[in-house]
This record gives structure tokens, C-alpha cells and sequence, in this order.
């Protein structure tokens, strides 16, 4: 298969193929995530949802600074907390073989705080 999207979003975008049957039995790929245009400014989850394994991508208000990472379940559930150095963008895996539920990435250094959700399927 072949596609171009001409109108990207920037960022991440994610991209599956359906598949309908003649007797109407649908199936899907698997999600294909990209990444599009700069990403600076953003801190990004992909892809997401998920199917058990993520990656995250700091932006530059994180970089070259020690930042915790804490990963929550829907009910508040501590599953994860860290700390990383990232001296790069460069994505990094955040957590594989995840069970089925939204999940919450809070990322802190002494100056920046964000949240970001993940809903593993």
C-alpha cells in the first residue's frame, strides 16, 4: 500500500489500514506512528494510544536537566517514577508491555511540570 498524506499534522500522526472482505469482515493493521515538522516545545507519548510499549520525546524544557518522570494509572496508582537526563530528543522507551488503561506521564524539573496522557489498549 501506498499513501501520502498532504496534510500532515505536526507532530506525531498515526496511521492504520482497514481492511473490509467481500462478506464484510473488517480487519486492521497495526498503528504506523510518524513523526512531522519540529517538535520543539512539545513533549510527546506515542503512539497513543497504545498497544503495550510507548516512547517519549522531551522537548527542550527538560534537556540537559535531571527530570522525574512518574507514571500514574486512572486511579492515581503509582506504576513508575524515575529520573532522567536526556541530552538529545531522541525518543526514548517509556514502558513496554503495559496493561489495557489510561495511564498519566507527569515529567517535573525545578522549572517546568507537565502531564501527558496514555491510553494503552
Amino acid at each position: 500500500y501506498n499513501f501520502v498524506d498532504r496534510n500532515p499534522t505536526r507532530g506525531a500522526s498515526y496511521y492504520r489500514i482497514r481492511q473490509v472482505d467481500n462478506d464484510g469482515k473488517e480487519s486492521y493493521s497495526n498503528v504506523s506512528a510518524t513523526l512531522y515538522g519540529p517538535v520543539n516545545g512539545e513533549v510527546s507519548v506515542f503512539p497513543n494510544p497504545s498497544e503495550g510499549s510507548a516512547y517519549l520525546r522531551l522537548d527542550s524544557r527538560f534537556l540537559h536537566t535531571e527530570t522525574r518522570l512518574t507514571i500514574t494509572d486512572a486511579s492515581g496508582k503509582l506504576i513508575r517514577q524515575c529520573h532522567v537526563f536526556q541530552e538529545n530528543e531522541q525518543p526514548f522507551s517509556l514502558a513496554s508491555n503495559m496493561v489495557s488503561g489510561v495511564y498519566y506521564i507527569t515529567l517535573s524539573n525545578t522549572q517546568y511540570h507537565t502531564i501527558q496522557k496514555l491510553i494503552v489498549r
